[in-house]
């Protein structure tokens, strides 16, 4: 165990793996739930609005931030004229429409549960909308040059999989793109919350791609615009690639473990009298 507590004070444990190190959630919700969760609840309760806005956009800097993700995929020559790219997780569609900004004969595709979202992000990246995977393949979609993921991959409960599915959907030639926070930079109980189920750090990112067969092709740190400081790597499929032995490099657990103590400073305005009285009697 390396966390009895998280930022909204619901119970959430966190543990480390004792044979890969990943850092997980457990137990974790199950998957009808996490489905009810982010199709009616996920934005209300993170950002107070359930309805999506330019406003909101603009003042948490999100155009920005999808700016320079858009500029770091065209230096690393992931955006071609005419491509088809796929957002899982679109949300708004920001980064969908920068996207759109620096090739605008891209063919445009958002997957995201909530259809006011969804909606919202047809208007704003003049894209395909659809609510989850299993219907974007229904519909005979796929061959898509590019796929993408911002800070959504640390939400799936099953990674491996994810990624095999993704992977079925590229062109030959094709990559995915991912974002996550960076297990190895946490320190606040902030970081530990709900909706995040897995916590990846270089290596453990660089595993689970191995045993989905894929490739990285870049795998480095960096700081987004008003997000925590994160990992983001450039993944392509590779015929006979290997899962890697597993070893255990503790990658994150000390970080994790100072963030799990930071419990007094976040939850001391919510607790009861007593349940604060209680806290500072067991230090």
């Amino acid at each position: 165990m390396l966390a009895r507590t998280d930022r909204y004070d619901m119970d959430i444990h966190t543990v480390g793996c004792a044979a890969c190190g990943l850092v997980y959630t457990n137990p974790q919700p199950t998957k009808a739930g996490l489905d009810r969760f982010y199709r009616d609840h996920y934005r209300d309760f993170y950002l107070g609005e359930p309805e999506p806005s330019v406003a909101t956009i603009q003042r948490q800097r999100k155009g920005e931030r999808c700016a320079e993700a858009a500029a770091f995929m065209r230096d690393a020559g992931l955006l071609k004229p005419a491509m088809k790219l796929l957002d899982v997780g679109a949300s708004e569609g920001v980064l969908l429409r920068a996207i759109g900004d620096a090739v605008p004969s891209s063919q445009r595709y958002a997957v995201e549960p909530n259809a006011v979202y969804g909606a919202f992000a047809i208007q704003h990246a003049g894209c395909c909308w659809f609510d989850s995977l299993d219907s974007l393949r229904a519909a005979g979609e796929g061959g898509f040059d590019l796929i993408t993921m911002v800070h959504v991959f640390e939400h799936v409960k099953q990674p491996v999989q994810q990624l095999r599915e993704l992977s079925a959907l590229l062109t030959p030639g094709g990559a995915i793109y991912i974002d996550v926070p960076d297990v190895t930079t946490y320190g606040k109980l902030n970081d530990l919350h709900i909706a995040h189920l897995l916590h990846f750090g270089p290596d453990t990112l660089r595993r689970v791609a191995a045993a989905a067969g894929l490739k990285v092709q870049v795998l480095e740190r960096h700081v987004p615009i008003m997000h925590p400081r994160s990992l983001r790597v450039v993944l392509r499929p590779e015929a006979g690639i290997q899962p890697e032995a597993l070893q255990n490099l503790k990658e994150g657990w000390p970080q994790t473990r100072r963030a799990g103590r930071n419990v007094w400073a976040q939850h001391r305005r919510r607790w009861p009298w007593w349940r604060r009285l209680v806290h500072m009697v067991r230090g």
